[in-house]
């Protein structure tokens, strides 16, 4: 991972989401993205485990669902519940994410990642980074 894929993800997490489009867009153009893809769903799953470390049953994944979905997609139109329970489900074994689009598992990912981790301090980001770039190896 570089320094620069790593400020891709420390802008989403504090929702700079005009810097991180313009960081992407420069990216997108080198077609210099080797690993963020991996190192998104590492920090995803250490973004779920953290929400839940006990695990999460189908009730509490509900309610992540209705939370990210009312504050993100009011409307209901734009976030797929299900593929959402999907990708939590899937970091407890509990749900199959194998049959969702990959560009909609990295897409969820991102906006999950966000509402998980928004408001986390620095050091605790910069070891959540740390454990998922080891995950993403």
């Amino acid at each position: 991972m570089t320094e620069e894929l790593l400020t891709v993800a420390r802008l989403l997490v504090h929702g700079r989401f005009g810097e991180r489009r313009r960081l992407i867009d420069d990216i997108d153009r080198r077609h210099a993205w080797d690993g963020y893809g991996e190192f998104l769903a590492a920090l995803f799953y250490l973004a779920v485990a953290r929400r839940f470390p006990e695990g999460a049953g189908p009730v509490q994944v509900a309610l992540l669902v209705r939370e990210v979905r009312d504050r993100w997609d009011p409307g209901g139109l734009m976030i797929d519940p299900y593929a959402v329970a999907a990708l939590i489900g899937s970091v407890f074994g509990d749900a199959d994410a194998t049959r969702i689009d990959p560009t909609t598992v990295g897409q969820l990912e991102s906006l999950l990642v966000h509402h998980l981790l928004a408001g986390t301090n620095e050091v605790e980001l910069d070891d959540l980074f740390a454990r998922a770039e080891k995950l993403a190896a």
